[in-house]
C-alpha cells in the first residue's frame, strides 16, 4: 500500500509539471499570436487581406492548441 501512494504521488506530481509546462507554452503562443497578428493588422491597409491573414493565423493557433489538448489527454491516460 506504500508503494502505492508513492507510485501515487509522484506520478500526480509529473502530471502536475507536465500541465504547468503546457500551460506555459500555451500562453506564450497566445502572446507570440498576438503579437503577430497586431504586426499584421498594422502593417496592411488592405482590410480584407488582413482578415484573411488573422483567420489563418486563427486557425494555426486552432491546431496548436488540439496538438495540445491531445497531448494532454494522452498524458492523463498513462
Amino acid at each position: 500500500m506504500f508503494l502505492f501512494h508513492i507510485a501515487f504521488w509522484t506520478l500526480s506530481a509529473v502530471f502536475a509539471v507536465q500541465l504547468y509546462q503546457i500551460r506555459q507554452q500555451q500562453k506564450d503562443l497566445y502572446r507570440r499570436e498576438f503579437l503577430i497578428t497586431k504586426r499584421l493588422v498594422d502593417d496592411n491597409v488592405d482590410s480584407e487581406y488582413s482578415e484573411r491573414k488573422i483567420n489563418q493565423r486563427l486557425n494555426a493557433l486552432e491546431k496548436d492548441i488540439e496538438i495540445i489538448l491531445n497531448h494532454i489527454r494522452h498524458s492523463s491516460n498513462d
